[in-house]
């Protein structure tokens, strides 16, 4: 017996378990029947065929994955089975019958969500023809190619193009509408697998063109979506916005409750990636309630993941790990191990951010070899990342420099533009601080490039910044100023608050370099309560120590030394933090590394005012055993510096100035974030007025350095 569906399988027997609900449904031959199914349920439909006849069945999915069965009805043998696989529309059958007798033709969901639909077409004809023939072997064709593409591999991708690229011929020959724009559909994939978008959206248009004669909205919506996420993926955002609202309108009419929930989340990237986080939130949120309707647990875990990233840019980070638990525990539920690498990634990600390093290098290293069980080679390449960028702020260049290259090729293997352009800025940065700078700008020009090709404007700001960096080092100075404010207006653009603190804070330092003391001021209060607004602890640690820098060359000893206390009090709840964490005494010591100018520093600060036993017990400090041993308790109090009188009182007027510019331009953000393109008048009214709150804040703020530089000036050198 002659059969062949998409992803044919060997015959066997129909083990069913019991506790799948059977519909027995009637159907007549040349009869199209629409039907309702959900996960645990399978739907069989009786019919008698007779010997040489020619079978036919069309199945056409809407919102669900299925599988097509058919069955020897008086031993349940199965003759044949059909599966595109997820993400096509359409599953067919076809072949010549052996024997006479009574079969079933069984529908069985491949996902388990609560309801989906179908049409089903089961035709039949007495004598087989040339056409038969040619169809059979386009289907086998079509089934060869999913097979390969499935490996997830380029050599996988390019044999299913030139397997389907046969079959389209056929499909022409025959004239079949449908199946023409459908693997033209399924070669854009292919081409768009290989990252060949130019290809991928010549076969996409060309679906789009056959599809006029099919007159399909099913698949005219899979298109359409398709052409949105290589858009997407080119950086032409409104375009990728355009297809995927075409896309939902036609998933709305037609009623694919999941593909609509699909393309909600669609949007809501695009969003977020301009910047648009509150009405990203928006799309997102709609797009989980979709999922959950449906019980479709790795879209649910999807979403929760793309909120759970916005929440975190918004600041809101425990909000963030919430949804990364719950990503998390679905996945597990499903046994997904790439979801599970993920969500594992993404709460590192925010550790992280927290300053609690050695977690989230724990937690990278979890999530690599839930990765690598799986050979998800993007998921690899963007964790090798972030483990080089933790070994990177620990001083370990040259294991930082491994995962960037590692990471890189795995990248390249795939096309996976993003963690390339993130791999070369990193190797940028390990350059840069091996003092090899030239490497270190050619890695940060290719970044740049890459970046600006499909419109990462974060990253974008990101490698100015860098490339600033390295010219402000190679005491380029106007150089350095031109990208710092490029970098600033980009970061401006899309409110990344985290990449606006670190160019104030380069800006800053510029500021005093020039010996623009107020400028740099300025610069450092709005980086500080950028900082803190974002929970960045690292970075306002080291802002910290940049003011102590930037005041003892001011010439104000006493007030650096305010500063340096404060920057080390941080420094040593950063350290305990590292301590808490499992990770090896070697690697502690390395992060020691990366802090111990600001201990030694104000040690010879306090030196040269005669501080001698408070010098000593900031190397104390450095040097502190407790960190390092073995029965070291987390819970236990850390050891602080204490404050002189005046400098608490200055230290709390600090705090609430700070808080107090966090909260303002928290405010403001949350304004303009609900207003979005078109704000109201009350809307304008207030964010006019917190504007005006703004400056009084800022200016108060200035003020308060020079009364701390007043207060501190008995000890101001000449």
């Amino acid at each position: 017996m002659i059969f062949v569906g998409f992803r044919a399988s060997f015959a066997q027997n129909d083990n069913s378990t019991a506790n799948v609900k059977n519909n027995v449904l009637s159907i007549s031959i040349g009869e199209t029947v629409e039907s309702e199914i959900s996960g645990g349920e399978k739907n069989s439909y009786s019919i008698y065929l007779k010997q040489g006849q020619i079978l036919r069945i069309d199945l056409e999915e809407n919102g669900i994955d299925l599988v097509v069965i058919l069955y020897k009805a008086e031993n349940n043998e199965m003759i044949s089975r059909a599966d595109f696989g997820s993400g096509f529309l359409r599953e067919v059958l076809t072949g010549k019958i052996s024997t006479d007798g009574d079969y079933k033709v069984v529908i069985e969901p491949q996902q388990s969500v609560k309801k989906g639909k179908y049409k089903i077409l089961i035709s039949v004809r007495e004598n087989e023809n040339l056409n038969d023939i040619k169809q059979i072997k386009a289907e086998r064709l079509m089934s060869e190619g999913f097979t390969h593409i499935n490996k997830d591999t380029a050599d996988g991708a390019k044999e299913a193009v030139k397997l389907w690229t046969e079959a389209l011929n056929i499909w022409q020959e025959l004239n079949e509408s449908y199946w023409i724009s459908y693997t033209k559909n399924a070669l854009g994939a292919a081409f768009y697998s290989l990252g060949e978008n130019t290809k991928a959206l010549d076969f996409y248009n060309a679906a789009l063109a056959s599809n006029k004669t099919a007159g399909n909205d099913s698949l005219e919506a899979t298109i359409v979506n398709n052409i949105g996420v290589v858009f997407s993926d080119t950086g032409e955002r409104n375009k990728a916005l355009e297809n995927y609202f075409k896309s939902l309108s036609l998933k709305r009419k037609i009623g694919n409750k999941n593909g609509e929930a699909t393309t909600l989340n669609n949007i809501g990237e695009i969003l977020s990636d301009t910047g648009k986080k509150e009405e990203a939130l928006k799309y997102f949120k709609e797009s989980l309630t979709g999922k959950r309707s449906l019980d479709n647990k790795e879209g649910e875990a999807i979403v929760l993941n793309n909120i759970g990233g916005v929440l975190s840019s918004l600041g809101k980070k425990q909000e963030a790990l919430e949804c990364y638990d719950q990503a998390l525990e679905i996945n597990k539920s499903i046994d997904n191990k790439s979801g599970q690498a993920t969500a594992i990634f993404n709460i590192g990600a925010v550790q992280n951010t927290l300053g609690e390093k050695l977690k989230a290098l724990n937690l990278y290293k979890q999530a690599l070899t839930l990765y690598e069980s799986v050979d998800d080679k993007p998921g690899i390449s963007l964790t090798k990342i972030g483990l080089g960028e933790i070994y990177f702020s620990f001083g370990e260049r040259r294991e930082a420099l491994k995962y960037f290259d590692e990471a890189l090729q795995t990248a390249a293997s795939v096309n996976y533009k993003k963690a390339l352009a993130l791999a070369l800025n990193n190797l940028g940065s390990a350059h840069s601080a091996l003092e090899d700078k030239k490497e270190a700008l050619k890695y940060y020009s290719q970044a740049l490039e890459l970046l600006r090709s499909f419109e990462d404007k974060k990253g974008e700001a990101n490698a100015l910044n860098n490339i600033g960096s390295v010219y402000l080092d190679m005491d380029d100075v106007s150089r350095a100023v031109d990208f710092f404010a490029q970098s600033l207006l980009k970061s401006n653009e899309i409110g990344d608050r985290q990449g606006q603190a670190v160019t104030l804070g380069n800006m800053a330092y510029i500021s005093s370099i020039w010996d623009e003391d107020r400028n740099a001021a300025q610069f450092v209060s709005k980086s500080l309560a950028l900082l803190r607004i974002t929970g960045d602890k690292n970075g306002e640690t080291l802002l910290l120590s940049n003011l102590m820098f930037t005041w003892n060359k001011l010439g104000n000893r006493r007030l650096a030394i305010f500063f340096g206390k404060q920057s080390i009090n941080k420094s040593q709840l950063l350290r305990a933090l590292v301590r808490s964490s499992e990770i090896d005494s070697a690697t502690q010591k390395s992060f020691l590394k990366t802090v111990d100018d600001r201990y030694r520093f104000l040690a010879e600060l306090l030196i040269e005012q005669g501080e001698y036993d408070l010098a000593i017990e900031i190397l104390n400090l450095y040097q502190d055993q407790q960190f390092f041993d073995f029965n070291f308790d987390p819970s236990s109090p850390v050891k602080q510096i204490k404050l002189n009188v005046r400098e608490q009182d200055f230290a709390a007027r600090y705090e609430a100035a700070v808080n107090k510019i966090a909260r303002i331009v928290s405010q403001i953000d949350q304004i303009k974030r609900q207003a979005g393109e078109f704000p109201e008048d009350a809307q304008k009214s207030s964010s006019e007025q917190l504007g005006n709150e703004l400056k009084t804040a800022e200016a108060e703020y200035l003020k308060l350095f020079k009364d701390a530089e007043l207060a501190f000036a008995e000890n101001r050198t000449k």
